[in-house]
């Protein structure tokens, strides 16, 4: 046993209505405890921003965090040498 916890995520609730469903820690970036809030823990990843209010309960809920994301995506670069 390597001592870690796997944490039950009793919900998923993406509020960025572009997602798909499926869009759930893919490639995390990364993770935070917010110090001003005891319990609500955050993480990005190549999608978006999710949080939860209370990491430390036997399940947890987790809402995306978004508000105005924008994408940029560079498909050509051209240089002049």
């Amino acid at each position: 046993s390597t001592g870690c916890q796997t944490i039950p995520v009793n919900s998923k609730v993406p509020t960025v209505p572009w997602w798909p469903k499926g869009f759930w820690a893919s490639v995390i970036a990364d993770f935070g405890l917010d110090p001003r809030r005891p319990g609500r823990a955050l993480y990005s990843n190549w999608y978006g921003v999710w949080f939860t209010d209370n990491v430390w309960s036997s399940t947890t809920n987790w809402t995306t965090y978004e508000l105005g994301h924008e994408e940029i995506v560079t498909t050509t670069i051209a240089s002049s040498k």
